[in-house]
């Protein structure tokens, strides 16, 4: 074979090669990856890494009551998608902010609802260990409140979530504590309020001698007996009992005083649907 056709021959190959290697590209092009995007293709685990990621985030937030606002959204979010793991570890974010030096910075009203929020989430994925933890800061916020009258607005909500994650008697020890308190809400209409409704709670509780421990924090022993009568005539529905009904309505037209039915409430709500849920920031007063 002469030179030249030995060169024609190695200049063919050479650009049979280069047809192979563009061919081989435009069909492993085709059944490639797909195009570069800024459009998020979401799959379930691309979705839990990127609600982790916004937990770090958020835990970054300067402003606490932002920061712990969203710290339970985000937590209900992973709920709701079933990451009770994540969740669980996001509630435990919740309850580091609540403990740091910034809470202080909260409200009151935002602090407590802050940790029966937390206890709330961590029942929804049976963290009983971590709902208790939230209890436990509940009632440590409380007692630490200065003013007995401020502490009594927490009472009834945070008694509320104790009974489900430690039982009935620590949230009638909760509401028996609070009897004192109310002495110092000056105020006589809405001090009396604070009683019944406390005392009510304990007779719930079947706590009959601690209600009635309750009730003689008024030092009106004729109050006293009107407010058990009148309590003894309400029915489950709000209903006076039969005949009664006309003697107790006698009684409630000849007094001003808050008469507690089924529905009477003392305090502030420290629900998470009712502080947080879908907020930017806490919701509250």
């Amino acid at each position: 074979m002469t030179r030249a056709r030995k060169i024609r021959l190695g200049s063919l190959i050479t650009v049979l090669a280069a047809l192979g290697s563009w061919a081989l590209f435009m069909y492993g092009g085709c059944a490639g990856p797909d195009p570069v995007t800024g459009l998020i293709r979401r799959t379930e685990a691309r979705s839990q890494q990127l609600l982790a990621m916004a937990v770090d985030e958020a835990a970054q937030i300067d402003d606490v009551d932002v920061r712990l606002t969203r710290q339970l959204n985000l937590a209900e979010q992973q709920i709701l998608r079933g990451w009770k793991a994540d969740a669980r570890n996001t509630l435990g974010d919740c309850r580091s902010t609540l403990s740091s030096a910034d809470a202080a910075l909260l409200s009151d009203h935002a602090r407590l609802s802050g940790w029966v929020s937390a206890s709330e989430l961590a029942r929804q994925i049976k963290d009983v260990d971590g709902a208790a933890l939230a209890c436990d800061g509940a009632v440590a916020a409380v007692n630490k409140i200065a003013d007995p009258t401020v502490r009594c607005q927490y009472v009834m909500g945070v008694s509320n979530e104790l009974q489900f994650i430690k039982g009935p008697g620590s949230a009638a020890s909760m509401l028996s504590q609070a009897g004192p308190w109310t002495s110092s809400i000056a105020d006589e209409q809405s001090r009396r309020h604070a009683v019944i409704c406390f005392a009510t709670a304990l007779f719930n509780l079947d706590e009959y001698p601690s209600g009635q421990s309750m009730l003689r924090n008024e030092g009106d022993a004729a109050w006293r007996s009107r407010m058990l009568s009148q309590l003894a005539m309400v029915t489950t529905a709000g209903r006076r009992d039969g005949a009664a009904s006309t003697v107790a309505a006698q009684y409630d037209r000849a007094s001003e005083d808050v008469v507690a039915t089924p529905s009477a409430f003392y305090g502030k709500n420290l629900e998470y649907r009712n502080v947080f849920q879908q907020q930017g920031k806490s919701k509250t007063d």
